[in-house]
């Protein structure tokens, strides 16, 4: 019959369809082939942490490593593509190398999955760090605080430099480590997590912001991101771990000034801090939160403050014991038993 015949004309004309759609996908530059290929063989021990654009499992790998497993919701294509294809060009970087940044393992495309290095920490709001402006004359206060910030602008300095931005730098994105000696494979202290947001060199278009949070700018909302995004973000994250206040808490003081943001720590801390460390802390917020990108202080210049901020302290950026959390994160922190647990088989 006529319906038949046609049934017997489609099947090459769907298969020669399939193929053409499977070249172009294969030619396509942004699939980048090599980081939608097959995981490393691991098996899962639990789930940790509440990310809301996916899931996170402790992994171990056959070599007994272990390794950290994000799946993202729905496959979350340019999710995957910003955190895979940044990690993947980050992972040669000093900041990886010391542990600063996670390190890449490798990549799901179809199932929206990442592989990456385990940093032993906890977040930032975790931990009693902030504030730190209180804790100045303590060992495990703000000089070690100041140490954290230091690592994590660092490495994203060096994320600016190879022309990526993370476009999302805030406390609940920076892990400190649970150890004395720094994080795995390196020394520092805190490590910068969760590049699905990340625009530049390699990552994608990036997430789109429809509003602004407490520690972006206002050009992401206009998706303007570069070097100067980053920046806003170092800072605001800086004023909360050392004062746990955001731009709406403090916008009267960030108005006037570094002299009002200066005068304002004085004031709530007593004793306070050498005035000359108040007032580079000061100047570092100020300058990196500053609403016009164009005349934002860069991060260099951000770092070079906190640094004569710290030689203004007299205890040194060290710390002989892990951070404390406290106790809303002790609690929701209890062990739990690990997924899969008596299974030897690796998946």
């Amino acid at each position: 019959t006529r319906g038949e015949g046609a049934r017997e004309r489609d099947p090459p004309r769907e298969r020669r369809r399939r193929d053409e759609a499977r070249t172009k996908r294969s030619d396509a530059p942004d699939e980048q082939q090599e980081q939608g290929s097959e995981l490393p063989t691991h098996r899962r021990l639990r789930r940790i942490g509440k990310g809301k654009q996916g899931k996170c499992f402790l992994v171990e790998l056959t070599d007994g490593r272990t390794a950290l497993l994000k799946e993202l919701k729905g496959g979350g294509r340019h999710a995957f593509q910003a955190e895979a294809e940044s990690l993947a060009l980050l992972d040669q970087s000093a900041a990886a190398a010391r542990g600063a940044l996670p390190r890449f393992v490798g990549a799901e495309r179809r199932s929206g999955r990442v592989l990456m290095s385990f940093f032993d920490g906890a977040a930032l709001p975790d931990l009693d760090l902030a504030p730190a402006l209180p804790k100045w004359q303590s060992g495990d206060g703000l000089a070690f605080a100041l140490g954290c910030w230091l690592d994590v602008a660092a490495a994203v300095e060096e994320a600016n430099a190879l022309g990526l931005v993370h476009c999302d730098v805030n406390p609940w994105n920076i892990l400190i480590s649970s150890g004395a000696g720094g994080g795995p494979g390196g020394d520092a202290s805190a490590c910068l997590v969760d590049w699905a947001c990340a625009r530049g060199a390699g990552a994608g278009r990036g997430m789109q912001f429809r509003k602004r949070g407490d520690f972006q700018p206002p050009e992401l909302v206009e998706s303007k991101a570069g070097p100067f995004t980053d920046a806003y973000g170092a800072a605001a994250t800086l004023l909360w771990l050392v004062a746990r206040r955001t731009r709406k808490g403090l916008a009267v003081e960030l108005a006037g000034g570094p002299a009002a943001l200066t005068q304002h720590f004085a004031s709530s801390i007593a004793p306070p801090p050498p005035p000359e460390a108040l007032q580079e802390l000061a100047a570092a917020i100020c300058g990196g939160m500053d609403e016009e990108h164009d005349s934002r202080a860069a991060l260099p210049t951000m770092c070079g403050a906190v640094r004569r901020a710290l030689a203004w302290l007299p205890v040194p950026p060290t710390r002989s014991t892990a951070p404390r959390r406290n106790d809303a994160a002790a609690a929701a922190a209890a062990p739990a038993a690990p997924q899969g647990a008596g299974r030897s088989e690796f998946a």
